[in-house]
């Protein structure tokens, strides 16, 4: 039997649950997350245990730019890449094949892409279990925590409900009211906002702390 097969369900059998331990913050809103830093810490050390290493092969890239408020712009890529896991042993490998989507007002669009892509390549081969209740993000609706976080940041932002749900609807969303945005929606939304800050409101935040200081 090629040895991949008995690597991978080592480490399936050794790795632990990576739970949603890191926090991000942006004006007064969080939301929790597992970064790729989580997913590499835990694979790693079992990755050499047992002789596999990982060979990513891009297969598509795609780039667009988006108007994401007055003045600002959000810029998304979607990344399509095979990874090979592959046994250094004999040379046998499985390929995971997955999409992978960043956005970023910056230049790290690509970069959260492909981190996206690789950290779900590697939950769904080694299934890795995660600490507390799985959500389907198709079928279970936002907790009163994270509808709550949705309209604190679009007060921020200066938009409403409408504004939010005809940006989703272009999208592809059939959300008709906030209280049935699907998860992958809600965490792209978080996203959003984190990152796209209105200039005025930056402004505004620059001078209370300039006033505080006199």
């Amino acid at each position: 039997m090629e040895k991949i097969y008995g690597a991978i369900a080592s480490i399936m059998e050794n790795i632990g649950p990576i739970g949603k331990n890191r926090t991000a913050k942006a004006n007064k809103f969080s939301y929790s997350y597992r970064g790729i830093d989580d997913v590499l810490n835990a694979l790693q050390p079992l990755m050499i245990k047992y002789k596999v290493f990982c060979v990513p092969e891009i297969k598509d890239i795609e780039a667009i730019t988006e108007a994401s408020g007055k003045d600002l712009t959000m810029k998304r890529s979607i990344v399509k890449v095979d990874y090979h896991f592959m046994s250094v042993e004999d040379g046998s490998k499985v390929t995971v094949s997955i999409v992978g989507e960043g956005m970023d007002n910056g230049d790290k669009a690509l970069n959260k892409a492909l981190s996206a892509a690789f950290k779900y390549a590697c939950f769904q081969l080694f299934c890795i279990p995660t600490e507390g209740a799985m959500r389907d993000s198709e079928e279970e609706f936002l907790t009163e925590k994270e509808l709550n976080n949705i309209r604190v940041a679009l007060r921020y932002a200066g938009k409403s409900e409408q504004n939010i749900l005809d940006y989703l609807n272009k999208k592809g969303s059939t959300a008709q009211r906030i209280e049935d945005i699907s998860y992958d929606d809600y965490y792209m939304l978080m996203e959003l906002f984190a990152t796209s800050r209105r200039p005025e409101a930056v402004k505004k935040e620059q001078k209370q702390e300039d006033n505080r200081n006199e």
